[in-house]
C-alpha cells in the first residue's frame, strides 16, 4: 500500500485551512512518500514543488487514515500532520489553485476528495480550535 503524507495548515488569524486544487479536486497539501524519504522530507519536497513554500518548525502528527486517491482510486495510507508555513503561496506543478477555506464550508462549495472530507470531518468532530 502506497503512503501519502499531507498536512493541515491553519491560518489562525482567519480561522481557515489551506487546501490545494489538483485537477478538479480540492485536497490537503502533500503527496506520495518516496523510497527512503522521511515524512518531513516528503512534506517539504511536496510543498516546495506544489505551492513554493516549505513547512517550518516541528511537524505535529495528527492521525492515520486509509482511503483512495481521488484520481487513480488507488488505496493508500494517509498520515496527516499539522504544519506551519511562511511566505506567499504560489501554486505550481500539478496544483492549479490554493485557497484558505473555512473547514465548516469546504463540503458545500468545493469538490473535495473523499479522504480529505473524512480527515476534515474528523478534525471538526474532535473540536480542534483553529486559533490554538
Amino acid at each position: 500500500m502506497k503512503k501519502v503524507i499531507c498536512a493541515i495548515v491553519i491560518n489562525k488569524r482567519r480561522n481557515k485551512i489551506l487546501f490545494v486544487k489538483k485537477k478538479d479536486i480540492w485536497i490537503l497539501p502533500g503527496g506520495k512518500l518516496e523510497d527512503g524519504e522521511s515524512d518531513e522530507e516528503c512534506l517539504k519536497r511536496e510543498f516546495k514543488e506544489e505551492i513554493r513554500v516549505i513547512p517550518f518548525g516541528q511537524l505535529r502528527f495528527y492521525k492515520k487514515f486509509i482511503g483512495k486517491t481521488p484520481h487513480s482510486e488507488t488505496l493508500v495510507l494517509v498520515k496527516v500532520y499539522f504544519a506551519n508555513i511562511n511566505g506567499r503561496i504560489r501554486p505550481s506543478a500539478e496544483i492549479s489553485a490554493a485557497e484558505w477555506i473555512d473547514p465548516w464550508m469546504v463540503s458545500y462549495g468545493y469538490k473535495v476528495s473523499r479522504i480529505t472530507e473524512r480527515i476534515i470531518n474528523r478534525f471538526l468532530k474532535e473540536g480542534i480550535n483553529l486559533g490554538d
